[in-house]
């Protein structure tokens, strides 16, 4: 992963990229310092909903596993 920051100039921006990113996709995102800092949400602001999808269903079901099988060790006697 490359990151850097720069100052445009102007409107147009090239950009270079190493021999091992052609061929492949390439992500560029362009934001500003103040987007961020408008935009920055904090976890209290958001509900449980706001995180709906961001596990895969593959992950979701291992976590579900993993959770039933420590509720088990809960009920055991040692």
């Amino acid at each position: 992963m490359i990151q850097t920051t720069i100052i445009p100039e102007n409107t147009t921006v090239n950009i270079t990229v190493p021999e091992n990113y052609v061929g492949k996709k390439v992500y560029a995102i362009f934001f500003i310092d103040e987007e961020i800092t408008q935009n920055d949400v904090t976890i209290s602001d958001q509900k449980p909903s706001d995180f709906f999808g961001t596990l895969s269903p593959e992950e979701g079901a291992k976590m579900h596993l993993y959770a039933t099988e420590t509720r088990k060790e809960w009920n055991r006697d040692i």
